[in-house]
């Protein structure tokens, strides 16, 4: 039984499945505590209908969000991103995305300072520009990448590269749903771009990417990934 995105026990589960890097989205509450949660509200994953924004940390921990995958979890609750940042191995990553473009960066400068956050383990993610760059200015040593969905440019190479040289992202962080979109990946890896692949669950895509070379690809299952990288290295 898969454990409840963005808990505890996922991430645990994750790492012993010998996973490179893990991804994790970033909100923050009323009282600016940093969590791991994908919605803005936590209709989904409990039975409350809270707003992470809207509400205090000690509210959202006492709420179960674990049971609606399986009584197994019952009792889950959200993860501040400290207590995830303290279960990375080293030489493993984590890949952080900032769901909200209003995030303050007070919390991150100080998991910074910390070390919790290193240029080594850590990559921001974000839908929103402005929010690299400032990211990029704040946090110079911490990579930085834009999220790009293709379609929303009509799959125009110019308009993609235009948006990410604006924000001052690190390479491309791309949605792939076609082998259109693996096409456009591909032609940002030759130009030299970091390149970032997301949610790859297709076998097929999986092995166009791997053998592309692509820096990152991000899935909701490790176990087909490593066997298509496994299959890779044994030619």
């Amino acid at each position: 039984m898969e454990a409840p995105e963005n808990t505890i026990p996922a991430i645990k589960k994750a790492w012993e499945m010998g996973v490179d890097a893990i991804e994790v989205d970033l909100r923050q509450t009323k009282d600016k505590e940093l969590v791991s949660v994908h919605d803005a509200i936590l209709a989904r994953i409990s039975n409350k209908t809270w707003s992470i924004a809207k509400s205090n940390f000690k509210t959202l921990k006492a709420t179960d969000v674990g049971s609606w995958r399986s009584e197994k979890f019952r009792g889950t609750s959200i993860a501040k991103l400290e207590e995830i940042l303290v279960t990375v191995p080293k030489k493993k990553k984590i890949f952080i995305e900032i769901k909200p473009s209003n995030l303050s960066f007070e919390k991150l400068g100080i998991l910074i300072k910390k070390e919790l956050i290193t240029s080594k383990n850590s990559h921001f993610l974000c839908f929103y520009p402005n929010v690299i760059k400032k990211l990029k200015n704040t946090f110079p040593d911490i990579p930085a990448t834009l999220n790009v969905v293709p379609v929303f440019y009509n799959y125009d190479f110019e308009s993609i590269n235009k948006s990410i040289k604006k924000s001052l992202s690190f390479g491309i962080s791309q949605h792939i749903d076609s082998k259109k979109g693996i096409s456009l990946l591909k032609k940002f890896k030759e130009e030299g771009n970091h390149c970032i692949s997301w949610t790859i669950n297709n076998k097929k895509y999986m092995r166009e990417l791997v053998a592309a070379k692509i820096d990152a690809i991000i899935t909701d299952n490790p176990k087909k990934l490593t066997k298509v990288i496994k299959e890779k290295k044994n030619g």
